[in-house]
């Protein structure tokens, strides 16, 4: 396909969510969370692209993919650790209450072996 077709093809595309009100972001989540057999392919497309749309956008945007992978990270990881240290999981301070004294004798190896 030409660039100049390409190009009216997206622009019809746009028109036609413009028309409907609906956004971009609207159109993907329905695409995604909907499981009719009928989205199944383009379900698969997407998700066998992501790391390429993920790539266009750090193209463009890095600063905001930093801002956005950092972020991702740091609360999974957080809430990873205070899952684990939770009293029901058997240690005996919470993480968000935990003292200076706590800290500084707490031990992953040891707490790692204890999973």
């Amino acid at each position: 396909m030409s660039a100049p077709t390409q190009a009216r093809w997206q622009d019809s595309v746009l028109a036609i969510l413009d028309e409907h009100h609906v956004s971009i972001l609207e159109f993907l989540t329905y695409t995604l969370q909907t499981h009719l057999p009928v989205h199944t392919r383009y379900r698969d497309h997407l998700r066998q692209h992501t790391h390429d749309i993920f790539d266009l956008w750090s193209e463009q945007y890095l600063s905001e993919v930093e801002g956005w992978a950092v972020k991702a990270v740091t609360e999974t990881y957080q809430g990873e650790l205070l899952a684990v240290t939770q009293p029901s999981a058997g240690f005996h301070f919470k993480a968000t209450r935990a003292s200076l004294a706590q800290l500084k004798t707490f031990s992953m190896v040891e707490m790692g072996s204890k999973l």
